[in-house]
């Protein structure tokens, strides 16, 4: 495992001094990102959950693809314990969810965004 400044932990493949391949990175804060890293960030398949909630105590997790450590392309998020309760299942473009075949403004989709602020939790 490598300890990161700031407290985080990386456990996985490396390639050139950067996380590249299958990792897990765990936030001080208790963010966690399991699955594909490139270029040192979330890249490919993967599952995040977040320790930041909308208001309430449930967990929220997303499952899905992700481009330059932001949701990108096919995903889920639920909240709750597993299985949870799915609040958007669809296409996400550079870490919000499309409604409409737009990237939305609305003030569900903002609270979404803010929950998958991943310059949070992963790097």
């Amino acid at each position: 495992a490598l300890r990161l400044a700031g407290g985080a932990v990386y456990r996985g493949d490396f390639a050139n001094g950067r996380m590249e391949g299958t990792g897990q990175y765990v936030h001080a804060n208790g963010d966690r990102y399991f699955g594909e890293f490139r270029g040192g960030v979330p890249d490919g398949v993967g599952e995040a959950s977040y320790s930041q909630q909308l208001d309430s105590e449930a967990a929220l997790s997303y499952k899905g693809e992700f481009r330059g450590g932001h949701p990108h392309g096919v995903g889920a998020l639920t909240q709750g314990a597993s299985p949870g309760v799915t609040l958007w299942t669809g296409q996400w473009r550079h870490g919000k969810p499309v409604m409409d075949d737009s990237v939305s403004d609305s003030g569900q989709a903002q609270s979404l965004v803010k929950a998958l602020s991943l310059g949070r939790g992963v790097p």
